[in-house]
């Protein structure tokens, strides 16, 4: 794997992790931002996997 798309990868499970770490702590999250706490765990989940299919396509392993 070239280093550009290890770097994708790895920065695509580094923002799924925080995403689960957005889970964990959703009821804090939903008690200071509301809904939008449930917005930016879509977000960051939504991004973290287009970032590692985009590595995976450019890699070539799909």
């Amino acid at each position: 794997m070239p280093e550009q798309n290890s770097s994708t990868f790895l920065f695509g499970n580094l923002i799924l992790g925080i995403a689960l770490l957005c889970l964990l702590f959703m009821e804090a999250l939903w008690a200071r931002l509301g809904s939008l706490a449930m917005v930016l765990w879509v977000v960051l989940v939504a991004v973290g996997v287009s970032l590692i299919m985009k590595s995976m396509n450019q890699s070539g392993d799909l």
